[in-house]
């Protein structure tokens, strides 16, 4: 249990970064990877533990690469 809690985290920088990333904010990229994600930890519970490591990798790169702690310049 602690460990999806953990995973809820960089789930939720994900999400917000994708969201805040789509030119007219779209809900729905945000929505298909959240439902994908659903189906695939569903169907295949056996990798969590995997899905929860290599998303908090996903989550490093993005963070690191999109500087998303800088502010936006105004364009």
């Amino acid at each position: 249990m602690f460990w999806t809690r953990l995973g809820d985290i960089p789930l939720a920088v994900l999400f917000t970064w994708l969201y805040n990333r789509i030119k007219g904010k779209s809900l729905l990229p945000v929505l298909l990877m959240h439902a994908s994600m659903n189906a695939t930890l569903d169907y295949l519970p056996r990798i969590k533990l995997t899905v929860y490591a290599v998303l908090g990798v996903v989550v490093l790169f993005v963070i690191c690469t999109d500087r998303m702690w800088r502010k936006k310049t105004l364009e």
